[in-house]
């Protein structure tokens, strides 16, 4: 059912694009699903329920599943894309949700490619097991990579069997340990199975830009991750003369969507800018991520268009019409057009 190619920089997935049209890959973030019944201290717990669950509904078929079906079933996609947080591996320490996301997109029965957020690591599960789940999805396109994270591997839009496009799929990381003054709670434990194969820091590293490099070769490209680089900060400060707690709608020069969310500056991935230096080089067309619940913006900056994709579902905070999914239509000459598709 998968396609894939082995190389030096770990397995290339091919998927062959439609023949009369563009290819549609739908972009779902952000989902976090809680199993409710394995929440760690009392704490967490008030917290959780007293936050996200004051309107009584508890299931997540309610909050989250049935918005990706009717999503699925309104952008007719040709490859799903999750870009992060997927679970909310803190709550999933039985690998419950990490269980029924496999179960729902292979019920959806059309090929999905996940990367990983900076939550769902959390389980203790561990990471290891989260990726042979995902590894053996039939469905799932998905592969750990060799370079610093836990997903980072490329997709291969092919025409007539040769590549045309290629998406690049990478791990931001940042799975913080438990007692993070940013959220002292949350996190993962120290004594996690797997604690060591996580990289507690948020950021894209120099062996991820050096294979992304090599893997995107000489194609047309997108990234999907899940923490924004710092371009994005850069790009609304300098464009629309951004100040921090300030909301503000991007709408100069074909730019759409709002700015309504605020992270500091030191909590953006690529710092230095080595990577976003890096895929203009490199023909990336656009980069898209997740993270910020609230955000909704797309900006074209220095060639790249810069996106968030719209939260889906209604699992931890969320910002009132701005939830559902993105659909990216990619087409074989390289062009590479977005839009919000919002709940349904």
């Amino acid at each position: 059912m998968k396609n894939w190619q082995k190389n030096a920089n770990g397995y290339g997935f091919l998927l062959e694009m439609p023949a009369d049209r563009p290819l549609r890959a739908l972009q779902l973030t952000d989902m976090q699903t809680i199993d409710l019944t394995h929440i760690r201290n009392a704490t967490r717990d008030r917290q959780i329920k007293g936050a996200y669950f004051k309107n009584g509904v508890w299931g997540m078929e309610e909050r989250t599943y049935a918005h990706v079906r009717a999503l699925v079933k309104k952008v007719q996609p040709d490859l799903i894309l999750l870009t992060g947080d997927n679970v909310y591996g803190e709550f999933d320490d039985a690998g419950l949700m990490m269980r029924e996301l496999i179960a729902l997109f292979e019920e959806i029965a059309i090929p999905w490619a996940p990367v990983f957020g900076n939550h769902d690591n959390e389980s203790r599960m561990g990471v290891n097991w989260q990726c042979e789940q995902l590894k053996n999805a039939p469905h799932c396109l998905f592969d750990r990579g060799h370079v610093t994270g836990n997903s980072n591997y490329a997709v291969y839009l092919t025409r007539e069997g040769k590549p045309c496009f290629a998406l690049a799929m990478m791990d931001s990381n940042g799975c913080h340990e438990v007692g993070n003054p940013a959220a002292p709670e949350e996190g993962i434990t120290p004594d996690n199975i797997d604690y060591d194969l996580v990289e507690h820091k948020e950021g894209i590293y120099p062996d991820q830009i050096a294979w992304y490099r090599q893997a995107v070769h000489d194609l047309p490209n997108a990234v999907f991750l899940h923490i924004q680089p710092r371009a994005y900060l850069d790009a609304i400060t300098e464009k629309y003369h951004y100040q921090f707690g300030t909301d503000l709608a991007t709408d100069q020069d074909g730019d759409r969507g709002e700015y309504a969310e605020h992270m500091r500056p030191e909590r953006f991935c690529d710092q230095s800018g080595d990577f976003f230096r890096c895929a203009k080089e490199s023909a990336c067309r656009a980069i898209f991520a997740g993270h910020q619940h609230n955000n909704n913006s797309i900006i074209g900056w220095q060639g790249v268009q810069l996106g968030y994709g719209l939260k889906t579902g209604f699992c931890t905070y969320w910002r009132k019409g701005s939830t559902g999914g993105t659909l990216h239509e990619i087409s074989a000459d390289g062009r590479f057009v977005s839009t919000h598709i919002y709940r349904v």
